[in-house]
């Protein structure tokens, strides 16, 4: 059984999955990138990140996300997720932001820099941007959880930018800026 097939069957049999448990089942399986080739694009262009849907089970949803050289995304932050497991394929940048709720001001921030296998686990409350180093592409596995089951819950990614300390939706700023 490939090991696609695996993930997918340890997340549909376990009883009581956090995020930390299915780092420790990726790790234990030893996956890796080449496990994930069917959906990887390897000649995805400078500057863009495509996405693609591996699987989609009854509480959760597995994707790769292919990042192209010299690419970073927006600030992303997640509300429909109960729980999620990101894990890079190549060297990445990580920034990690702490948020005061009521005004999107930035508490804290951490970057520290990936390389191929390591995870980070990701929470409803979870700010945070990727951006490729080294002017390689990368590849990230995502696996998101929804207790609820609601269809397409990863799709609801919030998008945010930062300015002067505070986090401002970017889907706002469109409108905003726009005549």
């Amino acid at each position: 059984m490939d090991k696609v097939s695996q993930l997918i069957k340890y997340l549909n049999h376990s009883r009581q999955l956090e995020a930390a448990t299915v780092e420790s089942f990726l790790a234990r399986i030893n996956f890796s990138q080449s496990d994930l080739v069917e959906w990887q694009n390897a000649e995805v262009v400078q500057g863009t990140i495509e996405k693609q849907l591996i699987h989609q089970g009854n509480h959760y949803e597995i994707f790769l996300t292919s990042w192209g050289a010299s690419t970073a995304s927006d600030i992303l932050q997640f509300p429909d997720i109960s729980w999620g497991v990101v894990q890079l394929f190549g060297i990445a940048q990580v920034k990690s932001l702490a948020i005061k709720a009521l005004t999107l001001s930035i508490d804290q921030t951490q970057e520290r820099q990936l390389s191929s296998a390591d995870c980070i686990a990701l929470s409803v409350s979870s700010f945070v941007q990727f951006k490729a180093l080294e002017n390689q592409p990368f590849f990230t596995l995502h696996i998101f959880a929804n207790e609820a089951a609601t269809d397409g819950f990863s799709a609801k990614t919030q998008r945010f930018i930062e300015q002067k300390g505070l986090l401002q939706p970017k889907e706002s700023l469109a409108t905003e800026e726009a005549p």
